[in-house]
Order: C-alpha cells, then sequence, then structure tokens
C-alpha cells in the first residue's frame, strides 16, 4: 500500500491547510495477486476533532484511489494529521498502513475594505448620512465570525451585514470585486458619536479561532444644521418684512441657536436677531421672521439681503444668505398722514385710529368749555359796563331783544343787562312778558329782582301821599 500527499496537479505536498487543493492518492500492489478488487478503510485522526473512516474500493495492481482531504467543518487545532489504510483482498488477507501529514491552521486575510456612497469614496462619517464599505476577504478554513464596527474612545457600534447595492457597479469609487471572499456592511452613525476622530475595525476569525483584522481611520461628525429660506422681492419702508426660514438638523433641534442679520446695500447690519429654531414632529424647524421696517430706510438704502448662521453643540454650522436682494420701496402713507415720528419703528398694520379719535374729541370738548366760559364771563362784564343807557326809552327794540336773548342763555341772572340803566330795567320787569320766555322764566327773573320791583313800589306810594 502506498500513499501520497498531493495537490491537482500530482506535485507532493508536505502540510494541509484546507485550501481545496490537497489530496490523498493511494495504490496497492500484490505480486501474487494481478487483478482482484480490495476494500479499505481510510482512517484520518484530525487533531481536535476525532476519528474520521472513509471506505473505498479498488483494484490491485490495477490502478489508483484519490481521496479529498477536507478537514472536517468543526473546530480543528494544528498538529499532526494520521492517517492509516486497513485493507483486505479478496482471498481475505489484511493489509495496514499509515502515516502522517502536518496539519497548519492559518488565520484568514483581510484583502482590502472600501468605504463609500452614492456620491464617491467616503472621509468622514456624517449621522443621518448612511454610507456602505466593501471587504475581501480570503481564508482557507471556515470563517466563523466577520464582525465590523465603529469605534471611538473605547464605544463601538457594529455595522451589520447587507446584500450589495445596485449602484455599486456604476460607482468606480466602490469595490468591484464580487464572489464568495466580497462582504458589504452598511456604516452609520448614531447619537453615541462625538464629533471626532474614530475608526472603522473588521475582524474576522475562522471556525478554529484563528482572527485577522484590519483598522483605519475616520472622521465621526455629527450632521450639521440645514438651513433654507424664502424672502420677498420688494418691501416698502414702514411696513414688515417678513420671511420664513425651514431649519433642520438630522441630530435634532434641542442644542441649535441661530443668528440672523439684514444687511443693508453697503453691507452693514440694519437688524440683529438670536433664536433658537422651533422642533417639528418631522424634525424640521420652522420659524416666521418679521422685522417693522423703519420709514426713511430708502432714503439710506436700496436693497437689503439676510444671512442666517445656526450652531449646535458640536460646532457643527450651518448658513444661508437670502439669493436675491429685497428692494426697499418708499414708504406709502396710509393714516395720520399729517403726523410725523422718524424715530418710531412701526408698521401701518399694526396703527390704530382710536387712540387718534380720542384725544381729537377731547379738543373739541376743551375747545367749547373754553369758549362758553369766555362768553359767560365777557356777557357778566358787559352789565356792568359804564354804556349804560339813561332810561329805558332811549332803548331799542332790537337791544331789548338782545338782553331778554341773553337772559335766557346765562345760568344765573347779572344786576343790570348792559346797556340799561336799574330805572329802564325795573320798568321791563313790570311790563309784559316776553314773546319767547316762558311763564315758569319771566316768574322766576321777578322773583329774582322782587327787591327792586318793591323798592319801586314804595317810591310811588311815597309820592301818592
Amino acid at each position: 500500500i502506498q500513499m501520497f500527499f498531493e495537490n491537482e496537479s500530482k506535485a507532493s505536498i508536505d502540510r494541509i491547510v484546507d485550501n481545496a487543493d490537497e489530496f490523498l492518492r493511494i495504490i496497492v500492489w500484490d505480486v501474487d495477486d494481478f487483478a482482484n478488487a480490495y476494500l479499505a478503510d481510510i482512517e484520518i485522526d484530525w487533531p481536535g476533532f476525532g476519528l474520521q473512516v472513509i471506505s473505498i474500493e479498488g483494484t490491485i495492481n490495477g490502478g489508483e484511489v484519490i481521496i479529498d482531504l477536507n478537514p472536517p467543518e468543526e473546530l480543528l487545532e494544528a498538529g499532526e494529521i494520521n492517517v492509516v489504510t486497513r485493507l483486505q483482498d479478496s482471498r481475505g488477507v489484511e493489509s495496514i498502513a499509515s502515516s502522517t501529514i502536518p496539519l497548519v491552521l492559518n488565520a484568514p486575510r483581510i484583502v482590502e475594505m472600501i468605504p463609500c456612497n452614492q456620491q464617491g469614496s467616503v472621509t468622514e462619517l456624517m449621522f443621518g448620512h448612511p454610507a456602505v464599505l466593501g471587504a475581501v476577504i480570503e481564508s482557507d478554513r471556515p470563517l466563523e465570525n466577520i464582525q465590523l464596527s465603529l469605534r471611538q474612545l473605547g464605544w463601538s457600534v457594529n455595522a451589520p451585514l447587507v446584500e450589495q447595492p445596485t449602484w455599486v457597479s456604476s460607482n468606480d469609487a466602490c469595490l468591484q470585486q464580487v464572489g464568495d471572499d466580497v462582504y458589504w456592511f452598511r456604516l452609520q452613525l448614531d447619537g453615541s458619536f462625538a464629533s471626532d476622530e474614530g475608526s472603522i475595525q473588521l475582524i474576522a476569525s475562522t471556525i478554529d479561532g484563528y482572527p485577522a483584522s484590519m483598522q483605519m481611520p475616520m472622521l465621526f461628525r455629527h450632521a450639521p444644521p440645514v438651513i433654507n429660506g424664502t424672502t420677498p422681492s420688494a418691501v416698502a419702508a414702514g411696513s414688515d418684512l417678513s420671511f420664513q426660514l425651514s431649519i433642520t438638523d438630522l441630530d435634532g433641534l434641542d442644542d441649535v441657536t441661530c443668528s440672523l442679520t439684514v444687511l443693508d446695500d453697503n453691507n452693514s447690519a440694519v437688524w440683529a436677531k438670536q433664536f433658537r429654531p422651533i422642533e417639528t414632529l418631522d424634525i424640521e424647524g420652522f420659524n416666521q421672521m418679521r422685522w417693522p421696517v423703519p420709514r426713511n430706510l430708502n432714503e439710506t438704502t436700496d436693497a437689503l439681503r439676510i444671512d442666517v448662521g445656526c450652531e449646535d453643540s458640536d460646532g457643527e454650522t450651518g448658513s444661508w444668505q437670502s439669493g436675491k436682494n429685497i428692494t426697499v420701496e418708499p414708504y406709502l402713507c396710509r393714516i395720520n398722514c399729517n403726523l410725523t415720528n422718524d424715530g418710531e419703528v412701526t408698521t401701518a398694520s399694526q396703527s390704530s385710529p382710536l387712540p387718534w379719535i380720542t384725544i381729537g374729541f377731547a379738543l373739541v370738548v376743551l375747545i367749547l368749555t373754553t369758549a362758553l366760559v369766555v362768553r359767560r364771563r365777557g356777557t357778566e362784564n358787559k352789565w356792568a359796563s359804564d354804556e349804560s343807557l339813561n332810561d329805558f326809552d332811549r332803548l331799542t327794540s332790537d337791544s331789548i331783544a338782545q338782553a331778554e336773548a341773553s337772559l335766557l342763555s346765562m345760568a344765573s341772572t347779572p344786576p343790570i343787562p348792559d346797556g340799561w340803566e336799574e330805572e329802564a330795567f325795573v320798568a321791563w320787569l313790570e311790563g309784559e312778558k316776553p314773546e319767547d320766555w316762558t311763564d315758569e322764566q319771566w316768574e322766576t327773573i321777578r322773583l329774582e329782582h322782587a327787591s327792586r320791583l318793591s323798592s319801586r313800589d314804595n317810591e310811588t306810594d311815597d309820592i301818592l301821599f
């Protein structure tokens, strides 16, 4: 019995490494048995596993038997492989032959690993922007574990195995190799990583526990704020400049702060504001900004533009500028146009006419009250003027009517009406009631001057008696 350890080309091999190109060739010779068949058992003792028995049939002096030396896909140990052939010919004669060959267990080999995304090569990983990594791992023994992890400061997160994306074949920046030795992983950061240097580590190990690893540095970044906005093409001085900002951050908006600046055509700031974007259910920040434009702004600038910048707690920043300048149109007066207040920054839509109506009404009341008081005082002085007539007969019908009207409009009757002497006034009181007076008014005025009437009666009595 002859046993030879060979490869497919029948070249001798001195070790078993499980590379699918290892064979055992058996030849049986017998000088007194020319062409009879035989049966044989091949006993292979694998180190770390145990005995494996393979039955074969052959012909003495008539050929050879070739057996694949495929180690079991179980845990093995490096060492000597003992091979024993037990043969029995057609006449019952047994023969035994044995041989040994070393079993060498090699670690797998990571040939290459290439990260990429649909835009091309990847030099950094950003939260919310997934990528893939293609790796080529060669191994003689079956691989028991393949693990790709994202690592930073002792913290690691495993990346899952995925099918090869369909867009990889058209992206030259990605791995183009195919076959059983090619593996694909999805790369995606989570919130446990900081914006700092990290690494990608690939570890592959065989079922025998022999590992191989490869590591590549990678910058980890949190997603920056993304800002979009819409602005009007023009704004009138004295009105509101209104525009909308939409702010998103794939890390969340809780730690995002923003600053806004409105610039004139000389690149000077005319308005600035600090604010925090509003977080919505779909992680979209929305801010409606409004600035009351001064009425005289069009005198100093013809156009405005808007700059917005945001920053999160990781130092990631985003910025946005209005694409076109906003034309500043002249002020258009809408209410209280006769009043000016250049220092006031208000809008026509915010003004209310109610305060001005109240003030105007108060002024009218004040003017009327003042006129009545002045008239009353002037009338009182007029009653006592030196221009009184000497007797009742000299009074004209116009002066009498004027005096009667004055008495009606006064709250209290002066002593003597203007242009009258006391004797003429008493004579008038003793006369008939004026046409425009009521009985109550006439009786009241007579009662107020009852003392004059009594004095007149006494004087008449003295003359008669």
